[in-house]
């Protein structure tokens, strides 16, 4: 990994492992050995890492094809100074392989390198921030690039309480940029309150792509105590229950006396569809006193009282 861009190796520099290595016989497509770059066995557990070796028992012309993730990668300019030792000797960047070299008897050939460097990103991403507008009742996302290179466009990625992520916008990237731009998009979908995640993924012309986030962004509407009626109250029995809540909200409703004892559970236990939910008692043998009737909307917790009568 040439980490100062000098297109050689020195000091600053680091071995690669995991990196697939292939032997060719010049005229033969399959290669004659392959391995897995690792840190070199000659020098025990402090070994460099990027270690490869091939034992040839053939003589021959041979290449050999050095093959890293290249979304990640490129290859640095090969046959850099006067030091073959220290050099990069991939000249093919299509196929990813060396010049052609000559094994003869007994040769040891110990200066075959390959140099890589981190691909640079199509996008400089300055800043990806959300939050939630109370007035309009959105999440408002926006990202802030000041360069772009190569950028087709940005895909605005939306998960609820640990669901899938799904892609809820497509935003048009663009293209080559050095001026600071401003994107942004707002969404309207957050009926239900809890925590919205979102990512954003940036796609350039030839499909690559950089994902940036996650961003969370929490959703709290209070409710108005006139969203829930119980009446009559004080009762001699006989009461109900009315809820409002918007579409997809979860609601549960149990019956505590005064001592925090539950009297009954799952009263009312469902996802809203919108509709005003209604609760009617009619099997409840309550006695005289205080009672106490707790609603959970999506972990909102109201307290309702219920008073019992003679």
């Amino acid at each position: 990994m040439d980490n100062n861009n000098n297109n050689l190796q020195d000091a600053n520099d680091l071995g690669l492992n995991g990196i697939l290595v292939e032997l060719y016989r010049v005229g033969n497509p399959v290669p004659v050995q392959t391995m897995l770059t690792i840190n070199d066995p000659r020098a025990g557990r402090e070994g460099m890492a990027g270690y490869y070796m091939f034992e040839v028992c053939d003589l021959g012309d041979y290449t050999i094809r050095v093959k890293p993730d290249m979304n990640v990668y490129q290859y640095v300019n090969p046959n850099q100074g006067t030091n073959d030792a220290i050099d990069s000797d991939i000249i093919d960047f299509i196929n990813q392989s060396t010049l052609i070299f000559t094994v003869s008897y007994a040769a040891q050939i110990t200066d075959i390198d390959a140099g890589v460097k981190l691909r640079p990103l199509p996008v400089t991403l300055k800043s990806f921030t959300g939050r939630w507008n109370t007035k309009d009742d959105v999440n408002e996302l926006e990202w802030v690039t000041v360069s772009e290179t190569n950028n087709d466009y940005f895909e605005v990625e939306r998960s609820f309480k640990g669901s899938e992520f799904e892609v809820i916008a497509k935003v048009a990237g663009a293209g080559n940029s050095t001026k600071t731009l401003v994107y942004g998009i707002e969404d309207e979908d957050i009926l239900v309150n809890g925590v919205y995640t979102y990512r954003l993924k940036q796609v350039d012309f030839d499909g690559r792509e950089t994902n940036y986030g996650p961003v969370e962004i929490k959703v709290e509407r209070a409710l108005e105590g006139g969203n829930i009626k119980v009446y009559p109250n004080p009762t001699r029995g006989a009461f109900n229950v009315e809820i409002e809540a918007t579409s997809g909200q979860s609601i549960k409703a149990d019956l505590y006396d005064s001592t925090g004892k539950l009297i009954s559970s799952q009263m009312v236990d469902k996802v809203s569809e919108g509709e005003l939910i209604r609760y009617q008692n009619d099997n409840l043998n309550l006695d005289k006193g205080m009672y106490y009737i707790v609603i959970n909307i999506d972990g909102v917790i109201i307290s309702k009282p219920l008073i019992i009568i003679e």
